[in-house]
């Protein structure tokens, strides 16, 4: 378990490359009705050395493998408006945009 969810860790011997984390509790009462089949990419990280060698859609991959056996037919991503190369990356791994939210403030963590 990682800190956002199941987490799949892709490594070349101990070394940590990348990793992916998914939520599959979106269904419960308290975060929103009718979730059922819906999960979350709670992290997705790659080591910059490992940037630009497929291990993302590796990753994706094998979480995808693993939500279809939970019953998850849709996992949902969510990036900052700004952040093109981490939009660019789920586009093209067949991610579509469905909506953009303005909250009028910015989390900033000290």
């Amino acid at each position: 378990m990682g800190e956002c969810g199941t987490r799949f860790t892709a490594y070349a011997g101990t070394r940590a490359l990348g990793f992916i984390e998914v939520d599959t509790s979106l269904a419960r009462p308290e975060r929103q009705a009718r979730a059922a089949g819906l999960a979350d990419i709670g992290n997705l990280h790659i080591d910059p050395s490992a940037q630009g060698k497929g291990l993302e859609h590796r990753l994706l991959a094998a979480a995808a493998d693993w939500l279809r056996l939970c019953g998850a037919d849709r996992l949902l991503a969510y990036e900052r408006d700004g952040d093109k190369t981490a939009i660019d990356l789920l586009l093209g791994a067949g991610f579509r945009e469905l909506t953009r939210t303005d909250r009028g403030w910015e989390h900033r963590p000290r």
